[in-house]
């Protein structure tokens, strides 16, 4: 949940605009159930899948200019579900040296996305 403060203009001599405050919430939920192969002793495999959901809900936004007040509705407030699919494969080897890479593959009926990753990490 964010808060978004109210503005008013200030500075000029003739000061006539002012917008209210009003608040967003959105709310995520991400289930996956996922399957790990141990390709060696320090490499494995992961293939998951799963479903996402937001919800988010935006206040109307209050304007007032040269006195005239209006309201509008904010685009966007809507329950949005999704599924999606990825593998990861996670490569060590004995000198604290691990490579990672990552994809996933999802999307709703209004948008598709791929994500992806590949990573070097050593640890000391």
């Amino acid at each position: 949940m964010e808060w978004l403060d109210s503005y008013k203009e200030k500075g000029t001599t003739n000061s006539n605009f002012k917008v209210g405050d009003r608040t967003l919430k959105v709310l995520t939920a991400k289930v996956q159930l996922a399957a790990v192969y141990q390709l060696d002793k320090h490499s494995e495999l992961e293939f998951r899948v799963g479903v996402t959901a937001r919800n988010s809900d935006d206040d109307d936004t209050d304007v007032s200019i040269a006195g005239n007040s209006f309201s509008y509705a904010n685009a966007g407030d809507e329950n949005v579900e999704g599924r999606f699919a990825g593998v990861n494969l996670r490569v060590a080897n004995q000198g604290n040296l691990t490579l990672m890479v990552d994809a996933e593959f999802g999307g709703n009926s209004d948008e598709d996305y791929v994500n992806g990753e590949i990573s070097l990490e050593y640890q000391f």
